[in-house]
């Protein structure tokens, strides 16, 4: 409903049922792979032509980082503190664009975005966790419309989940048989959800509640890394 892949989402689910570690990125990014193109199919007449060239260095500075974070070799702890401190990070950043983000007067410079994108597609690469939740909000203070965000973070997503999920599957980190009955649920909710949310619902209320789930898994995860 809101242009995302849902990795937040996939990753907090995969950790609360002690899912392998070393399995949660891979199988967060292929299904954020499937959902993200799904919601940039529905959003993509919204797409900002006229920026083309500067999202594209966004998408190549991120796919940069997301390569770079996924061939880090990360203990387990380690991992879910990176992911808990991240989950932590985006339902809070959530919170506040859809709650805060018109009261604050704070503005980023367009051009600025590529450079910011590359940290992003670290942690992306790192947790599986796509990275459009971190890119939204730093679109809202650059001035984007809406739906055009939508467009912009699906294909973020996208790219950086694919990038991702390659280097994870070539490492022999996926398995196949666990990620698609997941996957034929996740299509389901992702034809559903595009669709309403590019055409009629807004999706505050259902973010609301699922930033507050994400935000108790992120300090479990936290919890689960340094205890």
């Amino acid at each position: 409903m809101v242009g995302l892949g849902g990795g937040t989402a996939y990753t907090a689910i995969l950790t609360i049922t002690n899912t392998p570690y070393k399995i949660i990125p891979s199988t967060a990014l292929f299904l954020n792979m499937v959902v993200s193109i799904i919601s940039f199919l529905n959003y993509r007449a919204y797409f900002p032509s006229e920026r083309k060239s500067l999202i594209l260095l966004v998408y190549l500075f991120g796919g940069g980082g997301t390569i770079l974070g996924a061939n880090l070799n990360i203990k387990e702890k380690t991992f879910f503190i990176i992911l808990g401190i991240a989950l932590i990070l985006s339902a809070i950043i959530s919170f506040l664009n859809d709650f805060g983000s018109k009261k604050i007067n704070f503005k980023i410079k367009k051009k600025s975005l590529p450079l910011i994108s590359f940290p992003i597609g670290i942690l992306a690469g790192i947790t599986g966790i796509g990275g459009g939740i971190y890119l939204s909000p730093l679109l809202i203070f650059s001035d984007f419309p809406t739906k055009g965000i939508a467009s912009i973070t699906s294909l973020f997503v996208f790219l950086n989940s694919f990038l991702g999920f390659s280097t994870k599957f070539f490492k022999g980190e996926f398995n196949f048989h666990f990620a698609i009955p997941i996957l034929i649920f996740v299509i389901a909710g992702a034809l559903l959800g595009s669709r309403l949310g590019s055409i009629k619902f807004k999706p505050q209320v259902i973010k609301f509640f699922l930033n507050l789930i994400i935000l108790n898994i992120g300090g479990y995860s936290l919890w689960k890394g340094i205890s």
